[in-house]
Formats: C-alpha cells, sequence, structure tokens
C-alpha cells in the first residue's frame, strides 16, 4: 500500500466545480485536494484503520491499489 503525494500543480479555478471533502477508492485516478485534512486508509479496512493523517495540505497523488483517501474541510477532486 503506497501513497506519495506530490506539490500541488493546480490552481483556484480547477477546483470550481469540486466538492467540498470527497472520498477516494478506485486505483489509477490522480487525486488533488487543496486545504484538506487527508485521512488514508487501508482498503476495506475504512471504518477502522487510519493509517496516516495529514492536516491541512494541498496536493495531489496517484491512488495505487490498497489505498483509500479522505479528504476533508477543503475541495478535492479526482482526474
Amino acid at each position: 500500500m503506497s501513497f506519495e503525494p506530490a506539490d500541488l500543480t493546480k490552481g483556484d479555478d480547477f477546483f470550481a466545480d469540486a466538492p467540498i471533502s470527497a472520498a477516494f477508492r478506485r486505483r489509477g485516478q490522480r487525486i488533488y485536494w487543496k486545504g484538506c485534512t487527508i485521512k488514508i486508509y487501508e482498503s476495506g479496512k475504512e471504518s477502522t484503520a487510519i493509517r496516516e493523517i495529514k492536516e491541512k495540505t494541498n496536493g495531489e497523488a496517484y491512488l495505487l491499489a490498497g489505498t483509500s483517501v479522505l479528504c476533508e474541510g477543503g475541495p478535492a477532486k479526482e482526474v
């Protein structure tokens, strides 16, 4: 299970249609977040096992198999 956030490369316009808070579970998607607290889980164990929490961050990452991410408190979207 791997999750390696990178610096955010998108501006405010990119998030114009993004929901505030979102959950991502499908592998192979690129996710983007701005001003979110992100919680990283092992897929299938979202209700019990938080692997890592990053407070109020901006970033982007590919979501790989075995990882689920919950972004809270800011806009987040997938491409």
